[in-house]
């Protein structure tokens, strides 16, 4: 089994912040400040399993036939691999199957650097994502539908100036998101000796 058990510091997450003022605005509620997204559509395959991946606003969307409680005990483990610490965590809810984290400054996730998963435009050093100061914050949730569920995952960012105030918003490109989505899949998988060589792939 790969999954792990949830730190004593999460208990306390799920209780105190629940999901009013940690949790990340409702699904289809896009920030003023952010810029416009490309549209994004792939699809992943473990053998008979396939995954179709969508962007809706800024919520990348990936509808999977596996059922949110089968990939719920995951979660929480892939979105801290991606590059993030358990103090990070601002929302542990298991009663909605949502995980939410936030750091600064970022160099780097899911071993990428940061201008490969956003589009914070460029100065004459150049990209911003890689010369500024990034602020992030991810959130994913599950979502039970009639054949299986959905795996919902946004990720907000900011570059900031070292030394300034001035703060502009960062597109995600999408990648880190689909990163989330595949490798929770896989290690549900792997479980399952039914799809584990496909997992592996």
């Amino acid at each position: 089994m790969h999954s792990r058990s949830a730190p004593p510091l999460l208990l306390s997450l799920a209780v105190g912040c629940g999901l009013t003022a940690c949790a990340a605005p409702p699904p289809g509620a896009p920030r003023p400040d952010s810029p416009p997204q490309e549209e994004l559509r792939d699809e992943i395959r473990y053998g008979s399993v396939i995954v179709d991946i969508v962007r809706e606003d800024q919520t990348t969307i990936g509808a999977t036939p596996l059922p949110a409680d089968r990939l719920w005990p995951y979660l929480i483990e892939v979105v801290l691999d991606l590059g993030f610490e358990t103090d990070d965590l601002k929302v542990y809810d298991p009663a909605s199957r949502q995980v939410a984290v936030s750091r600064r400054p970022v160099r780097r996730l899911g071993g990428a650097r940061m201008s490969r998963l956003l589009d914070c435009g460029r100065s004459v050093t150049g990209p911003r994502a890689d010369t500024h100061q990034i602020e992030v914050r991810l959130t994913a949730w599950l979502e039970p539908v009639d054949r299986g569920s959905l795996v919902r995952t946004r990720l907000e960012a900011a570059a900031r100036r070292r030394g300034l105030g001035a703060v502009g918003a960062c597109r995600s490109r999408g990648k880190l998101e689909i990163m989330l989505v595949d490798e929770l899949h896989r290690r549900a998988l792997a479980d399952d000796p039914e799809h584990a060589g496909a997992a592996a792939r």
